[in-house]
């Protein structure tokens, strides 16, 4: 009878193991497709994007694209590890209000518009440069959104790029010894470090989100529950707060945002000049700046750090009318 008894407790508990195993298999797995749900090859514009990042499908006639295209004709371009970026309003006092009345980011989330990164690695598979790729607004709401008159060239430009993919920008990674929040991103992927947390929160949701205003990218997803959380990426921890890879709430990063307000505000500034494409950067201050992007291969070409520092005096006065 005491064998019956402890064969029986045995075979229960071999069994709640072995169910507890499959359930954290099947939240791993439905947190991997989350993620996939993300990638470029299941997206609308898939073929789009690889093409216009093949200089073989280059547009002659867009000598911009096919400009910047030339710095890394020779290197791996790899659509396999795009990233899919969405954004949040400027993260200020008056967003916060908002986050704190409705205890959420949602509300904050621009969900119609998003950036696709592309990597570009080279001869030893190390980070080399990020192409970054925008769709085309109908220009009225463009003009709106610049709120700055835009030359004749540059409208005719802009009209024909309605609805349309189009490359704003290539970043060098970061100056080696310096974090590259791109690169960090691109490994935690890889090594499904994100879904690994994702499982364990149970997690229902998923996008990688840039705190506009910050100087910091978050692995967004929430629970079954409504808690939301955050992996936080970024360039300069020095200077906003946050660890890169750590798990936060998203209150934790709020209340990190808000005490280091004065110290991430230098972050904003230092990037005019040193995260602009010469050195890699901020996918926000790449948006907030395209109305220069024209001339913004003259910084990844030719630019000495006296062109680079004028040119970002120019794009600060004119990123200041810009609505985030």
């Amino acid at each position: 009878m005491l064998f019956k008894s402890f064969t029986k407790t045995i075979f229960i508990s071999l069994f709640s193991v072995l169910l507890l195993s499959n359930l954290v298999f099947a939240d791993f797995e439905y947190a991997k497709k989350l993620i996939e749900n993300q990638s470029l090859d299941l997206s609308l514009e898939s073929e789009e994007i690889k093409n216009l990042t093949d200089i073989r499908f280059i547009d002659k006639r867009d000598n911009l694209n096919r400009h910047l295209l030339r710095t890394v004709e020779n290197l791996k371009i790899n659509t396999k590890s795009a990233i899919k970026f969405y954004y949040t309003e400027e993260i200020n006092n008056s967003s916060i209000e908002i986050y704190k009345k409705f205890s959420s980011i949602e509300k904050l989330i621009d969900k119609k518009e998003y950036t696709w990164a592309v990597p570009v690695f080279n001869e030893e598979d190390k980070l080399a440069y990020i192409i970054f790729l925008e769709k085309g607004k109908p220009l009225e709401k463009y003009k709106k959104d610049v709120g700055v008159d835009l030359d004749e060239q540059f409208e005719n430009k802009m009209k024909k790029r309605e609805g349309k993919w189009y490359i704003t920008g290539i970043a060098s990674r970061s100056p080696d010894g310096m974090d590259d929040m791109y690169e960090i991103i691109i490994n935690k992927l890889g090594e499904n470090y994100i879904a690994n947390h994702m499982s364990k929160k149970e997690a229902i949701d998923y996008k990688l989100l840039v705190l506009s205003g910050t100087g910091i990218v978050i692995a967004y997803f929430k629970d079954v529950n409504g808690n939301e959380y955050g992996i936080t990426f970024t360039d300069r921890e020095d200077l906003t707060g946050v660890t890169n890879g750590k798990l936060y709430t998203l209150d934790e990063i709020i209340g990190i945002i808000k005490s280091n307000m004065s110290t991430i505000s230098a972050v904003k500034y230092e990037g005019d000049i040193f995260d602009l494409e010469i050195f890699g950067g901020s996918i926000h201050r790449e948006k907030s700046s395209q109305l220069s992007l024209d001339n913004l291969f003259l910084l990844i070409f030719g630019g000495g750090l006296m062109i680079a520092a004028m040119t970002a005096l120019f794009i600060k006065k004119r990123a200041a009318k810009v609505k985030s």
